[in-house]
């Protein structure tokens, strides 16, 4: 066998295994923040939040399987890491920014005078 063969044999292990590196944990981080920013965003737009994360989480699944083919379909390793660098800085520059929202949960239960019971009233 010759180094020739040798180091070019080294070289496409060392590709295949960044290729399934950033394939598996490459993509599942940026599912991951993908689907947290995609849940923030959906809440701001006025969906209610249990329903934005569910819509968001199942489309995670789709999200991350299309990465991984994606990251397979690549000719370039270092583009597939920077693509990936890319979309996590986006989702996470997404994330980053505050949740505000419009109903407060404590102001209508403060202001209503305390409920008074049958079966209080039977007990004293």
């Amino acid at each position: 066998m010759s180094t020739e063969y040798a180091d070019h044999r080294t070289v496409r292990i060392v590709r295949i295994g960044m290729r399934l590196l950033g394939a598996v944990f490459g993509g599942y981080a940026l599912t991951a923040l993908t689907v947290a920013s995609a849940g923030a965003v959906l809440a701001r737009l006025g969906v209610a939040r249990s329903e934005a994360l569910v819509l968001s989480a199942l489309l995670g699944f789709v999200l991350y399987l299309a990465l991984l083919l994606w990251a397979f379909s690549m000719k370039s390793v270092t583009r597939l890491w920077l693509a990936l660098a890319a979309g996590a800085a986006a989702s996470a520059m997404l994330l980053s920014r505050p949740i505000h929202s419009t109903t407060t949960l404590t102001t209508h239960a403060v202001n209503q005078p305390p409920v008074s019971s049958p079966c209080f009233s039977l007990m004293s």
